[in-house]
């Protein structure tokens, strides 16, 4: 399940599997199957240790994050962080204005700004580079696997998948498939190759 869905990490695999199986320490099991998964091992980020900071308490929505949006009716937002695309400039430097709202520049592609507007794209880029082994020129053999694994896959904030959103059912996996066939009783003959032309 691990292997199919992309090599996602504990929650993502543990919910895709909780939808078919159980069993107890299925949590541990699969830490200890993520940690050995090899591509895992070879394609793993390195960890910086940062250390601990106190954040400062600030209201609800006080910073958003955009690429391009509408602001709504209400002004509950002090700050608009974004990077500085031509396409863009226009909007929120009007929205600036009207809305009394501070604007920060920043550069675009910035990892430590933009990293919560363009998480997912760090996902579907590790599965990409995972389903080819590596080897970039085969990225366009790979991509419909990976954004149907990305569709779904159980995401933590939603707690369902994006399929499952869309269309109120769960999709139809692999393992479904395996599981339906497994609890089918064995036939008392096996068929003759005349039957099985005849049917």
């Amino acid at each position: 399940m691990h292997d199919n869905l992309g090599h996602r990490g504990l929650f993502a695999t543990c919910s895709a599997l909780l939808e078919c199986f159980w069993w107890p320490q299925i949590s541990t099991d699969l830490v200890w199957y993520i940690c050995t998964c090899h591509l895992c091992q070879v394609h793993q980020m390195t960890k910086v240790l940062i250390l601990p900071t106190v954040a400062m308490p600030v209201p609800l929505f006080s910073k958003i994050y955009i690429d391009t949006m509408f602001m709504p009716p209400y002004n509950k937002f002090n700050q608009i962080v974004t990077n500085n695309r031509t396409l863009i400039l226009k909007a929120i430097i009007y929205l600036a204005k009207n809305y009394n709202l501070h604007h920060i520049w920043i550069s675009g592609y910035n990892k430590h700004t933009n990293s919560i507007v363009e998480w997912l794209h760090f996902d579907v880029h590790q599965a990409l580079l995972k389903a080819v082994d590596g080897d970039q020129s085969r990225w366009s053999t790979a991509t419909y696997s990976v954004f149907w694994s990305e569709c779904v896959t159980v995401h933590k904030c939603m707690g369902c998948s994006s399929y499952y959103t869309t269309t109120g059912t769960h999709p139809l996996l692999p393992v479904d498939i395996v599981k339906v066939t497994y609890l089918q009783p064995l036939p008392n003959l096996f068929l003759l190759t005349t039957d099985l032309i005849a049917c």
